[in-house]
């Protein structure tokens, strides 16, 4: 029986048997921790394993991120209370702060504003964040 890689990105509220948009952003702050950090917290563990912890508050070790812009937004997305977690809104907010992405260099500022601009104007905002 295969597992989806999926399930092991659910939400407290999913597993509950909830649905809403801050569910999302919790799975988005678990794929970008395994992005960074190149670790895989979860998928050694049976699914009812991973599940009780993170019913039960357990969320990847944040040691492995020397950034303290990175390892609050991860804490904030990720958050038991879906109320309490960031939106999207947010998310690209912080994400498009030089603190933020400068983790991540090289980052070639080009190229995102190239990309940005196959959506017209829609993204002008953002690309002034990279220009």
């Amino acid at each position: 029986h295969i597992i989806h890689p999926s399930c092991y990105y659910v939400s407290p509220e999913q597993i509950n048997g909830t649905r809403c948009q801050a569910s999302n952003v919790f799975t988005y702050s678990h794929i970008l921790y395994n992005l960074i950090t190149l670790q895989d917290c979860y998928r050694k563990c049976p699914i009812y394993k991973v599940y009780n912890d993170i019913i039960n508050g357990y969320r990847p070790d944040l040691q492995f991120i020397n950034n303290k812009s990175i390892t609050e937004f991860l804490e904030k997305c990720w958050c038991p209370d879906p109320k309490e977690r960031l939106t999207f809104d947010q998310i690209l907010d912080i994400i498009t702060q030089e603190e933020f992405y400068a983790y991540f260099e090289p980052l070639d500022r080009q190229k995102v504003v190239e990309y940005l601009n196959k959506y017209g104007n829609e993204f002008d905002e953002i690309k002034n964040k990279f220009e």
